[in-house]
């Protein structure tokens, strides 16, 4: 178990080590901690959008209009015109509690947020492309990303990963109780081993700045058994929103029970740990969208999102995972007697 190092992390960093920790949603946070407009364009980028170019630019407006028409028409929330029509676009993002009308901006780009999530996954469903293609390019995005990241002085040592087998979709369906096909988030899974406990933050946190974007990790769907969250859930200056006394030490006294959440896995062995958490990857269709007719290739963008896992150990856990009853041998074993188990109905 680490601790995490909070004298040397920014506030940005700790706001997204919690979120993806912890596994919550972005809608739920508190506002956004962005302090240039060139750390906003580095997350823009991340969500796959380059301010530079026109169409991106029209992109974004078009999901600025949605939002605002949606806010007003449907929750009677009433943005200001600074807000409605900005000066420049990226200082939306940058909202301290001491800037007026930081709570609007933020309300807007949740809304705006949530709308382009749905716009990609219409295109998904809509447009002429197989699955496999996508995949295919997802795997792609991520192979350039993490060789670039072993070129650099990362803690990252090795990776391995891709797509689960049909025959391995097929046995996780059947020995779990939600057995429909689009609730399976591990698809495509990555597993990077780093070389010490002390880098996992490290590690993490690169992810976010480098390939991932914080604001489609999947809710509900992180495992933490390596890293302790207590120094961020005990420091009451990064808790989101303003919470009273009581529900502070409320908080601390779970965080002491609960020093590390994760769920359990029922057919892992005793001493399996992980860090794993769960990002919808934003993927570019332009190329194939160019020769494509359709209505939905300009009103939907051309961002479609896949689910990718990704789980992080270092390289002491990742020896442990990998032996004895941990082994992956032994796991698919138990899982294949629990299908049986099940489909006979014993």
């Amino acid at each position: 178990m680490t601790l995490v190092p909070l004298d040397k992390l920014s506030d940005s960093e700790k706001s997204i080590l919690t979120l993806v920790l912890e596994g919550n949603s972005i809608i739920d946070t508190g506002r956004f901690r962005f302090q240039s407009e060139e750390e906003v364009r580095r997350f823009l980028q991340l969500n796959e959008y380059d301010i530079t170019r026109p169409k991106d630019q029209e992109r974004l407006a078009a999901i600025h209009n949605e939002a605002c028409g949606y806010l007003k028409s449907q929750l009677q929330y009433d943005l200001p015109r600074e807000i409605r029509e900005p000066a420049r676009f990226l200082s939306l993002f940058l909202t301290s509690k001491e800037e007026p009308f930081s709570e609007q901006a933020c309300v807007l780009l949740k809304t705006m947020n949530i709308i382009n999530h749905i716009d990609g996954r219409e295109l998904l469903y809509n447009c002429p492309i197989s699955l496999r293609d996508v995949y295919s390019l997802v795997e792609d995005k991520i192979e350039r990303a993490l060789t670039k990241v072993l070129k650099k002085e990362t803690p990252l040592l090795k990776y391995e990963g891709g797509r689960k087998s049909k025959e391995s979709l097929i046995t996780k369906l059947l020995s779990k109780k939600e057995t429909i096909a689009a609730q399976i988030n591990d698809r495509v899974r990555y597993r990077l081993v780093v070389r010490k406990k002390e880098d996992l933050v490290e590690m993490v946190l690169h992810l976010f700045k480098e390939i991932l974007p914080f604001n489609y990790l999947i809710p509900g769907a992180s495992v933490n058994q390596l890293i302790d969250t207590r120094p961020l859930l005990t420091a009451s200056e990064y808790l989101s929103g303003k919470m009273n006394r009581r529900i502070k030490k409320l908080a601390s006294s779970l965080s002491l029970r609960l020093p590390y959440p994760h769920s359990e896995r029922e057919y892992s062995g005793k001493n399996y740990r992980v860090v794993k958490f769960v990002v919808d990857l934003p993927i570019r269709l332009d190329r194939f969208l160019s020769t494509t007719t359709g209505p939905f290739s300009d009103a939907l963008g051309s961002l479609v999102y896949v689910l990718v896992e990704f789980q992080i150990v270092d390289e002491e856990t990742n020896e442990i995972n990998n032996t004895g009853v941990n082994g992956h041998a032994e796991y698919k074993k138990r899982q294949k007697t629990g299908v049986l188990r099940r489909v006979m109905r014993r």
